[in-house]
């Protein structure tokens, strides 16, 4: 499956295609053969290093939350209030 699919891929490159997992798919249906999940034309894509994996979201715990124990710990300012008079 994996000589298909990368076959299927240099074929889609060749003729100025989209060539991701989703077109490999859709261009192997078209021809009647049997097609693997969509994720595992990506793995396939991935381990020959013909995809490059999108950076992730950073996870919540990096975001810094404006939480203090006690009042007056942080103060802030509007300086675009005090410009105006």
């Amino acid at each position: 499956m994996e000589e298909v699919v990368l076959r299927k891929r240099n074929e889609l490159v060749e003729l100025g295609l989209d060539h991701g997992p989703q077109s490999i798919l859709r261009a192997l249906q078209r021809q009647g053969l049997p097609t693997p999940a969509r994720s595992i034309v990506w793995r396939i894509l991935t381990r020959h290093s013909l995809i490059t994996p999108q950076p992730q979201k950073r996870p919540n715990s990096a975001i810094q939350r404006f939480c203090y124990t006690r009042p007056n710990q942080c103060w802030q300012v509007r300086l675009d209030q005090l410009a105006a008079r």
